[in-house]
């Protein structure tokens, strides 16, 4: 499977992506809808736990 994100930055092209912390699935199915090139899904401060983060992958 290629990296599209890691072939970006190796071309020195600008990659634009976002945090997510919202506790909605339905809201990470939506931005990877997007022309977004990366989400972190931050599991510090956000409501996931391994079990939800498993079901947005």
């Amino acid at each position: 499977m290629k990296n599209l994100l890691r072939e970006k930055i190796m071309n020195g092209e600008k990659t634009v992506g976002t945090f997510f912390e919202a506790g909605n699935a339905s809201v990470a199915e939506a931005l990877a809808l997007t022309d977004l090139d990366y989400m972190l899904i931050d599991t510090e401060h956000g409501p996931f736990d391994v079990e939800s983060v498993m079901l947005m992958l």
